[in-house]
């Protein structure tokens, strides 16, 4: 069976236009995120690329015109390769359902995509800043893994599931779904976040955490400092096995800026 390859990718924070004033600023300053998509996507595709994963966070609040724009951005330089997407904590949901057009609905993004065989399941967490799997959806993606897949499975959601990754909390989730993806046929935990790039075990499954395509950020308890870093991940199934190499777009070269949990509070809110 051959060999798939694709992309996992994070937290692109887009917009058409940012604001002048308050976070958006911070993101306007440096290279857009558009850029690095172009670039990293340009980049697979001419090595091979069977789809592109990416883990929410797609705009950063954003409205119906950002989603479009991005879907218009990924149809024009993807072509017939497919995108899987799903959202975080920062996307809206009723404007990325109407711009993507999943079959999902407003209430869930929770669906199952079938890849030349591998299934991708994606589960939204987003609905809340620190994220959330809830008994229901555990349910749900019980019964989505009884049924035989091919080459396995994928999960994919947005939050992380280790806790203290990168200062950041992980979601919320019922001891049921840890026992849950502990004796499936998942094969890979793939999730975005924390702007970090981070591979780990979780529930005995290799588990992924994507780089953000617009900005990287360092968390402790008092502090949050940002860099001029977007990178993404290159995965490669071969035999059930992934392996994951991590590609830069922008190197981190230094700091952008450092805030307190007050001041940061105070520029969301700007």
């Amino acid at each position: 069976m051959e060999n798939l390859r694709f992309i996992h990718m994070s937290d692109l924070h887009y917009r058409k236009n940012y604001a002048a004033h308050g976070f958006e600023a911070l993101i306007a300053a440096k290279q857009h995120p558009q850029d690095n998509v172009i670039k990293c996507l340009r980049k697979e595709k001419s090595e091979g690329l069977d789809f592109v994963l990416i883990t929410g966070d797609l705009t950063h609040e954003g409205e119906a015109e950002d989603y479009i724009a991005l879907h218009k951005l990924l149809k024009a330089e993807l072509g017939e390769i497919p995108f899987i997407l799903l959202p975080g904590n920062h996307d809206r949901r009723d404007a990325y359902i109407a711009a993507f057009g999943q079959d999902t609905t407003v209430e869930s993004a929770d669906s199952v995509f079938d890849i030349k065989g591998l299934k991708i399941i994606t589960l939204d967490t987003g609905r809340t800043i620190n994220g959330e799997i809830t008994e229901s959806q555990t349910e749900w993606l019980s019964e989505v893994l009884k049924q035989p897949s091919e080459r396995g499975y994928l999960l994919a959601l947005h939050h992380p599931l280790i806790d203290n990754q990168d200062g950041l909390p992980p979601a919320l989730h019922p001891d049921s779904f840890t026992e849950l993806i502990k004796s499936s046929d998942i094969l890979g935990i793939f999730c975005g976040h924390t702007h970090h790039n981070y591979i780990a075990q979780f529930a005995g499954k290799p588990y992924f955490t994507a780089d953000s395509m617009a900005f990287s950020m360092v968390s402790t308890e008092e502090m949050l400092t940002f860099k001029d870093c977007a990178a993404y991940t290159v995965m490669e199934l071969s035999d059930r096995i992934l392996s994951a190499g991590v590609r830069q777009v922008v190197p981190a070269v230094a700091d952008i800026a450092s805030f307190s949990s007050d001041k940061l509070s105070q520029l969301f809110s700007e």
